[in-house]
């Protein structure tokens, strides 16, 4: 089976396909083929290429400039290169692939391993704890009150430190991200990913914000009506919550991506940690759920009853 082999220098990409003896320059912006395709013609400055199939191997060769516009600089020193190869001339995902560092001076070849993995680890399981298990348990403290006799009118206590927790770490790992992005000499919100962490923690701080700032609950023993401010805020906060909960599972599931692609995971490995997350949320999704069902079941009843007294924090459920 012939073989396609990539080279790549961060953000773009060099293949040779056998077929046609081509070696050209893409854009690689994710694992798969919809985010790979040929940078324009203008851009397509390699030259002497050529692709050969010899004893079970495929060659291929080219020239590049050194230094050009948009692109990473190859100095005479020390460089920083990512391999990856497969069994098939389609472009797409290579489970195989390591980094390393080569100096065009000396010739020193050396695998290294890609800087900072303890601090993007550590924004990842701040990331999961945040939003795979604090900010899920806010919700069903809300959700399940009814049915869990031991919470009484400490729900809202529950809920509060949960998600006021969940918004300390998000300010931790998101102030990771910027400051080892930066460091890495890396753009900042350049991708899905990253445009989602922004996006999500605006959203956060804005509902934390409208969490402290929310209007007065009439007090569960009166007659009072809920005003329309009351309610206008409820509901705002409610899909606003949703909202965010929904992108945090998408989110955490692209990082372990990310990661994977980053720190040369193998894809036995990445998948395992993919099935294991999402078993996790899939619990926490499914208690979420479930708590939803017996709050419609019994919407009957007054959600005053519900509430906090009147000289405790009034918060209605997420």
């Amino acid at each position: 089976m012939s073989r396609t082999y990539i080279f790549t220098l961060f953000d773009l990409l060099y293949s040779g396909n056998p077929g046609d003896g081509s070696v050209l320059k893409y854009f690689l912006a994710t694992k798969d083929n919809s985010g790979v395709s040929p940078m324009p013609q203008d851009r397509q400055t390699l030259s002497n290429t050529s692709v050969e199939f010899k004893d079970g191997q495929t060659i291929t060769r080219f020239t590049k400039t050194m230094k050009e516009v948009g692109e990473i600089e190859i100095t005479t020193g020390d460089n920083t290169f990512l391999w990856a190869h497969g069994t098939s001339t389609t472009l797409g995902y290579h489970s195989a692939r390591k980094s390393f560092s080569l100096n065009l001076s000396s010739g020193a070849l050396e695998s290294i391993q890609t800087p900072d993995k303890a601090a993007w680890l550590a924004h990842g399981i701040m990331a999961f704890v945040a939003w795979g298990v604090f900010v899920p348990l806010a919700v069903q403290s809300s959700l399940l009150r009814n049915v869990l006799p031991c919470l009484g009118d400490g729900w809202f206590q529950v809920h509060r430190a949960l998600n006021a927790s969940a918004y300390v770490f998000s300010i931790a790992f998101f102030a990771i991200a910027v400051a080892y992005t930066g460091k890495e000499g890396g753009s900042h919100f350049d991708n899905s990913h990253k445009a989602m962490g922004l996006a999500m923690f605006v959203m956060l701080s804005v509902q934390v914000l409208g969490g402290a700032l929310r209007p007065h609950l009439p007090a569960p023993d009166s007659n009072e009506e809920k005003t329309g401010v009351w309610k206008g805020w409820e509901t705002t906060h409610r899909v606003l919550g949703v909202t965010l909960l929904a992108c945090g599972f998408w989110q955490m599931s692209k990082g372990i991506e990310l990661y994977a692609i980053k720190y040369s995971v193998s894809q036995t490995d990445e998948k395992a940690v993919t099935i294991a997350y999402w078993v996790s949320s899939g619990v926490m999704i499914a208690l979420i759920i479930l708590g939803g069902a017996f709050k419609l079941r019994g919407s009957g009843a007054n959600d005053n009853e519900a509430a906090p007294s009147a000289d405790a924090p009034d918060e209605e459920d997420q």
